[in-house]
């Protein structure tokens, strides 16, 4: 049974769930096996308590400190990369799920579902700052530093644009049904979501506020991230995949197979390294795991499993090669030394 406080999480779980029951009737290719390489070249650092149901996380490279929001205790963690403990406990709306920091003004954005708003708050102060109402329910959110312009998924099938340094609203742009994670490409100037129940991932025009394209991509894509440096997105489909998104021509040049359930994905540009999460099970207590794949070749050549139980979010400290991934049904942060960090 799914637990009802999930809301959009929750709606994309039966939907994914549903999904492989088809399989299991129509007997479809089984899910691909974890690569023989588990654990390789990737290690668990530390495991850090945090508040109820952590959903999204977000890193600030510049002061090392890692933002949880927790769904079930409306707060939002802050975590010491350095020393890898919570230093501190910001209360916000109710029910945060997703964060993001404008690295430049060290100012951390939280969606809050129940609430309908977007809490600012800041990195300096570690204080809720402002907050801004919506008027439809928000789910991911994404940050272009070098514009301070913040990006908000919300149910009702648009993206808002929201101006950090003014704190208002600037406009929407409509894109596909049920969208959840958000990413920035800065260089071009566009925002690619992740639209779980249209398959789909849009990409919009941050100047002119406009879907530019539509692209097809696996079942109930959920997260989304970019590669600056390649000029490639990566989508997770909840069916096991990954795809890999030209951002130059938008059109799918690669897959990849992962695990059951993924969700969060991250890229480490310096290493041309993807993490993706998978949750594995989203209602069972049983330990996800972390696939990491080659951006050269699109092959998986590390995994690291019994991480924490349905791990949601990721993000990496670029400059330690340090991800860190929320577990939403273990209340925890699990810290992973990625390639290239330090022994």
């Amino acid at each position: 049974m799914i637990t009802p406080g999930y809301s959009v999480i929750s709606a994309i779980v039966f939907l994914a769930l549903s999904f492989i029951l088809l399989i299991l009737l129509f007997d479809l290719p089984p899910w691909p096996v974890p690569p023989p390489s588990e654990g390789s070249r990737i290690k668990i650092l530390a495991t850090i308590p945090v508040g109820l149901d952590p959903h999204g996380i977000a890193v600030n490279p510049n002061t090392h400190m890692v933002y949880v929001p927790n769904f079930y205790s409306n707060t939002v963690s802050v975590v010491d990369a350095g020393t890898n403990s919570v230093v501190e406990t910001i209360k916000v709306d109710n029910q945060p799920i997703a964060v993001a920091v404008d690295t430049t003004t060290n100012e951390v954005y939280v969606t809050n579902v129940l609430s309908k708003t977007v809490s600012i708050i800041s990195g300096a102060s570690n204080a809720v700052t402002a907050k801004i109402s919506l008027e439809s329910v928000p789910t991911g959110v994404a940050v272009d530093s070098t514009r301070h312009l913040v990006y908000v998924s919300s149910i009702s099938s648009e993206v808002i644009v929201i101006n950090g340094t003014s704190q208002t609203i600037l406009g929407s742009a409509s894109i596909g049904q049920g969208p959840t994670g958000v990413a920035v490409s800065p260089q071009l100037n566009r925002v690619y979501v992740a639209n779980s129940l249209s398959d789909s991932v849009s990409v919009v025009d941050s100047e002119s506020r406009s879907e530019l394209a539509r692209v097809p991509v696996g079942k109930f894509p959920i997260g989304v991230a970019v590669n600056e440096v390649t000029g490639l997105a990566y989508v997770t489909n909840s069916e096991g995949s990954l795809s890999v998104l030209d951002m130059s021509s938008n059109l799918v040049v690669g897959r990849v197979s992962v695990e059951f359930f993924p969700v969060g994905v991250v890229v480490d540009e310096g290493t041309n390294s993807i993490y993706v999460v998978n949750g594995r099970s989203p209602d069972l207590p049983v330990p996800g795991s972390v696939s990491v794949i080659n951006g050269t070749s699109n092959a998986v050549v590390s995994r690291l499993g019994n991480i924490g139980n349905f791990p949601i979010g990721a993000a990496i400290d670029p400059s330690t090669h340090i991800v860190y991934v929320a577990n939403g049904r273990s209340n925890s942060v699990t810290a992973i030394a990625g390639i290239g960090a330090a022994d």
